[in-house]
């Protein structure tokens, strides 16, 4: 009776495994798809050219381009890389983002218009005067804005410093005959 049992319970270890392979198998997809059949331009420069993929830093040769039923891929890295982006990560959320590069606080502003989020990351900064006098101000009225006339001179007839000055996403910073620092917080 024991090697009865022992004969079944193989047998139906064998099946288990059999039908738990099978649909494995069936789950599993071939397709086909043509690599680095497009040219890849910026701003009409050729980047990547037919037949032609690119080198990872680990030394790794792979596609420019994927070519799958009409549609094409391009490698996220690549993408951004070509266009002077950064690439992000979050391992938790498993989110890939595509994000400025931005110059490392402190930085100098002279005269012009500022978008923070593209000409500089958004944040919470304190504001320098460096040289000159002139206008500072954001449009971001409802929360931390700055308007304020700044410089450098000999009887403190300017202000030098505004603290915590609170420059979102899409706020314009507008910097007029003063030149400023900004110093993330």
């Amino acid at each position: 009776m024991k090697t009865l049992k022992g004969y079944l319970a193989g047998v139906v270890t064998v099946i288990v495994l059999t039908l738990a392979i099978n649909s494995y198998a069936s789950t599993t997809n071939t397709i086909q798809v043509a690599f680095n059949s497009i040219k890849i331009a910026v701003n009409g420069i050729i980047q990547g050219d037919l037949g032609e993929g690119y080198v990872l830093d680990n030394g790794k040769e792979v596609p420019y381009s994927i070519l799958y039923e009409g549609t094409t891929y391009l490698p996220l890295r690549k993408v951004a890389e070509l266009l002077d982006k950064e690439i992000g990560w979050d391992g938790d959320t498993r989110t890939a983002s595509v994000n400025n590069r931005y110059v490392e606080s402190p930085f100098e502003l002279i005269s012009g218009n500022y978008i923070a989020g593209e000409d500089f990351k958004a944040g919470k900064y304190d504001i320098v005067a460096v040289s000159g006098a002139g206008n500072v101000s954001s449009d971001n009225y409802l929360e931390g804005n700055i308007n304020a006339i700044m410089g450098i001179s000999d009887n403190d007839m300017y202000e030098k410093e505004y603290k915590n000055i609170t420059l979102s996403a899409g706020t314009t910073l507008r910097v007029s005959g003063v030149k400023i620092k900004l110093i993330e917080k």
